[in-house]
């Protein structure tokens, strides 16, 4: 399955559009969905153990995606940490852009020298502002400390490990 943080919003409208109260009638300002200008970089805060698994990594990923898609690249470099997807150069070509849309498959999870990989293909399409389509291929890895003692929190934390675009367009 291809994930898009743009199919996350769809989804978030659509629980909220289903919510039901106590006495089974529809009541859609259940869960309020947050303007967009209000948007907060940190991702959703999850269980232990979801933070621990694939889910914590799709947390992150969903996260930077919906910082790029808004154009908010303070937030996807603090997300993406140094040296990853939201270097400058690449943001300097993203601001160049009418719209963008990030997405990523599902990723494989290994593990290797007590840390976990979550390895992901990603795509980031966009329109120019002379509407002739733009658009970047590749994979990012996220990495955490498996669990080992003594560990710093933020090794515990997915982060983004490595990560290579190129322009297919």
């Amino acid at each position: 399955p291809l994930y898009s943080s743009a199919a996350s919003d769809v989804y978030k409208r659509q629980v909220r559009d289903l919510a039901v109260d106590r006495h089974g009638i529809a009541d859609t300002t259940a869960v309020p969905a947050p303007p967009v200008t209000d948007a907060v970089c940190d991702p959703p805060t999850l269980t232990p153990e979801a933070a621990r698994d694939e889910t914590g990594a799709t947390n992150i990923l969903l996260s930077l995606g919906k910082a790029i898609e808004r154009k908010d690249f303070a937030c996807a470099s603090r997300l993406a940490h140094p040296g990853a997807i939201a270097e400058p150069s690449l943001v300097a070509q993203w601001r160049t852009l009418d719209a963008i849309t990030f997405a990523f498959e599902t990723g494989l999870i290994e593990g290797a020298a007590g840390s976990l990989y979550y390895q992901v293909p990603i795509t980031i399409t966009g329109t120019r502002a002379d509407g002739s389509p733009y658009r970047w291929l590749g994979s990012t890895t996220l990495r955490r400390v498996n669990d080992v003692p003594g560990a710093a929190s933020t090794s515990l934390a997915w982060h983004f490990d490595e990560t290579a675009l190129d322009p297919a367009l």
